[in-house]
């Protein structure tokens, strides 16, 4: 996979990693509402689950099937986006060390 960025300048790569993080920090995973989620199942677990439904509804935020719809949906996209993120940091520091040159 790494033969992906092997043609690519530094300031190609280093463009490339700005996108990247940008798609990842968009992501429908990182989204707010999505984590603000997730902190307050946390926070309530053990409780009902018609509690938690009834308090994320109280906040405005999705309910417990549309993040599960969620997370599957979006599992595949992310973690390409993470794999692709973790290559290109190889790639830059590869040509960054004095090794390379």
């Amino acid at each position: 996979m790494m033969k992906k960025f092997k043609s690519k300048s530094l300031p190609e790569l280093k463009a490339r990693l700005e996108f990247v993080n940008q798609e990842l920090e968009k992501h429908s995973i990182n989204s707010t509402n999505l984590q603000q989620s997730r902190e307050l199942i946390e926070s309530m677990k053990g409780q009902n689950r018609d509690e938690v439904r009834r308090e994320l509804a109280a906040r405005g935020l999705p309910p417990l099937e549309d993040q599960g719809k969620t997370m599957v949906t979006g599992a595949w996209s992310f973690w390409k986006l993470n794999r692709s993120r973790q290559l290109l940091e190889k790639a830059i520091e590869r040509r960054e060390s004095p090794a390379a040159g």
